[in-house]
């Protein structure tokens, strides 16, 4: 309630300057479409200090994170996050780069190491650990990851999903997408023939 009337009356006292009334009580400055600031922090929960901090430069921005641990990998823990360059929101979305950014926990977890950046031809809305593979909402495909040394390797994709993914469960072999257009999907994985089969849809 004080946040609100300081605002109120500080917007109300010199309307010519309600961007800089807002910025100094925020914080945060006003930019041009397409620049963005993302940032990965780990923050030690007991006291709440900043652990670790990873910056994105050049207007790129964090859309999803997954914590994941590759089968190839057991002892690893990676943390896999979709990044896109230069994004507008209007009149409609355009974007020039999208990419998974792979990282990998140090120290008790209270490091982040880069491991290597991949790109993709879409935002990656969505991210799930799926039986020690990664499962990504590309745009409106449905990818099956796994990783490799340089780069993570697309081992099944589902492209009949007519809107972007934005959350992706699982249950078993089960998976369940969220869309956009908040529609829903439900598929199963094959593993024998390594395919995604819809087999419900609202």
């Amino acid at each position: 309630e004080k946040f609100r009337t300081t605002i109120s009356t500080q917007t109300n006292t010199d309307n010519s300057n309600s961007t800089a009334s807002y910025e100094d009580i925020i914080g945060v400055p006003y930019t041009d479409d397409g620049n963005w600031a993302s940032c990965i922090r780990i923050v030690d929960a007991s006291t709440l200090d900043t652990v670790d901090l990873i910056e994105f430069e050049g207007s790129e921005a964090a859309f999803s994170a997954q914590l994941c641990t590759f089968s190839a990998y057991p002892n690893e823990k990676f943390l896999i996050v979709g990044t896109a360059v230069n994004v507008k929101m209007l009149p409609h979305l355009t974007f020039t780069n999208a990419y998974l950014v792979v990282f990998v926990l140090k120290e008790n977890e209270t490091k982040i190491e880069f491991v290597f950046k991949q790109s993709v031809n879409d935002i990656v809305r969505a991210l799930c650990e799926y039986q020690g593979r990664l499962l990504a909402g590309v745009g409106n495909s449905l990818v099956l990851y796994d990783i490799g040394k340089n780069h993570l390797l697309k081992k099944c994709e589902c492209k009949k999903i007519t809107s972007t993914i934005t959350k992706i469960q699982t249950n078993g072999q089960r998976i369940l997408l969220s869309t956009i257009n908040e529609s829903f999907y439900f598929l199963r994985h094959k593993t024998n023939e390594n395919q995604f089969y819809i087999f419900a849809d609202d």
